[in-house]
């Protein structure tokens, strides 16, 4: 009896333990779940922030693959305008050296109208080539092919200075034309020197058919091959005489290196007169366009010869247009 009470109380002991282990694992296993969803959740959390952080990662790769490609467009940028101030400084010194040699005469900075019209004959007197005349030329898509391929420079030199030209009137509009004429000492030898001149939307340009006295061919040319076409031609009277090779009836009028004759009571003797008088003050011969024919004509003495007739005046000046 004695050892069955004791092995009941025993029973009921271990029964009793039990339950409390039972009870403990499950309130164990409630909070090791709670801890697995808990771990779960910020395991999520990092898994999110994990991506992120990648997405960031990736962004930043973009932007440091953009930032050394500007890194790369920056320097070479900077290396080329570290070329282009070499280049800068290179010219400086020529034209610093250039300006050292350059007369005191050469206008480099116009201030005043006047400046920049010397300016442009001293340019104009000292051009290089063809390319370089061209873009000083008035309409060069127009007269350019009356300049030949191959260019040459005048072989006379001189000095151009403000004291050597005649500049005619002030404030020049784009449209304007005007003559400058250049007296000038070679050798101890006096002589002039024309510009012609067109004010444009780019600035002064030059007429070089004017500036060049052109004719399609040369009064002497024409002269010596007999010709009678009427033809133009751009002549400067340096001289006017009476004549009486064809009864007094005409002017002998010298220029362009020939004699012309005019008759006396044309209109165009009168012009050429009045003209040539006007010049004696002024100094400077007139330079005009005319007609010439060439024409076979007995003088006074009954002789047949050839003579250069001026017809008309087609231009009181030389200009092209």
């Amino acid at each position: 009896m004695k050892h069955s009470v004791i092995f009941i109380s025993m029973l009921i002991l271990a029964v009793a333990g039990f339950a409390q282990s039972k009870k403990e694992l499950n309130a164990m296993i409630v909070q090791k779940d709670a801890q697995i969803q808990e771990l779960e959740k910020t395991t999520e959390e990092l898994r999110k922030n994990n991506s992120h952080l990648l997405n960031g990662i990736d962004i930043l790769k973009k932007k440091n693959l953009q930032l050394e490609n500007d890194l790369k467009k920056e320097k070479e940028t900077i290396d080329s305008q570290l070329a282009t101030i070499k280049q800068l400084q290179k010219e400086l010194a020529e034209a610093k050296e250039k300006a050292a040699k350059q007369p005191d005469y050469i206008i480099t900075n116009p201030v005043t109208e006047e400046d920049s019209i010397v300016q442009f004959i001293q340019n104009y007197a000292s051009v290089k080539s063809r390319d370089e005349l061209l873009s000083m030329v008035y309409k060069p898509e127009v007269y350019g092919k009356y300049i030949p391929e191959e260019f040459t420079k005048s072989s006379v030199h001189f000095e151009i200075k403000r004291e050597n030209l005649t500049i005619p009137g002030s404030n020049y509009k784009v449209g304007d034309k005007f003559h400058v004429r250049g007296l000038y000492n070679s050798n101890k030898i006096n002589f002039l020197k024309d510009y012609y001149i067109f004010k444009t939307n780019e600035g002064f340009k030059c007429d070089w058919l004017a500036n060049k006295g052109y004719n399609e061919i040369t009064l002497s040319d024409y002269s010596e091959k007999k010709m009678t076409k009427p033809t133009v031609f751009r002549i400067s009277i340096n001289d006017i005489d009476d004549d009486n090779v064809f009864g007094n009836n005409y002017y002998l009028i010298s220029g362009n290196s020939s004699f012309l004759y005019v008759q006396k009571n044309s209109a165009a003797g009168r012009r050429i007169n009045q003209l040539f008088k006007e010049s004696e003050t002024s100094k400077i011969h007139p330079q005009i366009m005319v007609e010439i024919k060439g024409t076979y004509k007995t003088d006074i003495y009954g002789d047949s010869d050839y003579y250069l007739i001026i017809n008309s005046i087609v231009k009181e000046d030389w200009f092209c247009e």
